[in-house]
């Protein structure tokens, strides 16, 4: 039996922005293939027993996964472009001494958190990753 706390449009909160997500990351960047969208849609987490703090929404997230013999500096342009038509910002991020930047964007949101969109390139060869994510009101806090 759901559970989930009951919104006012009967429906599960914020498949909106599954849908916005899944909608970005299908558009960006051009010119790739071997192109693989995977949503994920925000699920009711139960309480663990005794500690009703832990119940709540799980993040919203779309990766793709994408091949492209573009250079990265304009895979980066492309996307930019792309997102800031959207009202994704720019904000790029250094996850680790010597690890060099992150592509990051960030759109603010009307609940919640700010989404956020980063793209991932390895070292070597002409793959990308692409992952957007959300929290939603009211986030599972996990780990019982």
């Amino acid at each position: 039996m759901d559970q989930s706390p009951k919104w006012p449009n009967g429906r599960r909160p914020r498949n909106k922005v599954l849908a916005e997500l899944r909608a970005t990351a299908a558009e960006v960047p051009a010119g790739t293939s071997g192109v693989g969208v995977i949503p994920y849609a925000t699920a009711w987490t139960q309480p663990c027993s005794g500690q009703p703090g832990h119940a709540g929404w799980s993040p919203v997230r779309v990766t793709k996964t994408l091949t492209t013999p573009i250079p990265g500096a304009e895979v980066a342009r492309q996307i930019t472009e792309e997102l800031a038509s959207q009202g994704w910002v720019r904000n790029d991020t250094v996850p680790a001494r010597g690890q060099g930047s992150l592509l990051r964007w960030v759109k603010a949101m009307p609940t919640g958190s700010d989404a956020s969109l980063f793209a991932l390139r390895p070292l070597s060869g002409p793959g990308w990753f692409i992952s957007a994510s959300w929290n939603p009101p009211g986030l599972a806090t996990g780990g019982c």
